[in-house]
């Protein structure tokens, strides 16, 4: 389906029109009007992709993936710090979704089965959420992302919420799972002027 929208490409020139896309592809189609013939447009030929919502336009960057310029992904902002963005990257799941890293219980849309399960949204994130997407939080090391881990989160977020010591502590002293990253990622936010561009 087809929406308001806009993208800017690699010269960064704003293009406006109707955009069908998934957030976890690596392309997107355009179209100049309603009635206009759509054209596929591949994700390294642009920088940003922006979605017009009622309340609040949805951004998504195009990023890279370990420093690979093959492993390009529409990445969602999340937090920005005096040293670091958070990102979440888009990947595509079957059925009725997975599981993700939540707090609020959403039902699930998948067939039947021999046994329950839930699915999660984020109750605190502005923009949209996407079906059948599992979001991935990554975080900026230089010009290109890394994913955020079990094993990596305290090194990395030690290093980004430096601007936050107190938070910094709890986080060294494992007041805060992985699991619960959204939290993490709220306290941030209440904590600082940083916010969610």
């Amino acid at each position: 389906m087809f929406h308001s929208g806009y993208y800017f490409d690699r010269d960064g020139k704003k293009v406006a029109g109707l955009i069908a896309f998934q957030p976890s592809g690596d392309n997107f189609y355009y179209k100049t009007a309603k009635n206009a013939d759509k054209e596929k447009i591949k994700i390294e030929n642009i920088q940003a992709l922006v979605m017009v919502r009622l309340n609040e336009n949805d951004s998504l960057t195009v990023l890279t993936e370990g420093g690979n310029a093959n492993k390009r992904y529409f990445g969602k902002t999340i937090a920005v710090t005096p040293t670091t963005h958070l990102y979440y990257k888009f990947k595509a799941v079957s059925g009725g979704g997975g599981m993700t890293m939540t707090q609020t219980p959403a039902p699930s849309f998948g067939a039947p089965t021999s046994t329950s399960h839930i699915t999660y949204n984020y109750g605190w994130r502005m923009s949209p959420s996407y079906d059948a997407t599992q979001m991935i939080p990554m975080y900026q090391d230089g010009n290109t992302t890394y994913e955020l881990t079990k094993g990596n989160f305290i090194k990395v977020l030690s290093k980004a919420f430096a601007d936050v010591p107190g938070l910094v502590q709890q986080l060294q002293n494992k007041e805060f799972k992985f699991k619960n990253l959204d939290k993490l990622l709220a306290e941030y936010h209440s904590r600082t002027k940083y916010t969610v561009n």
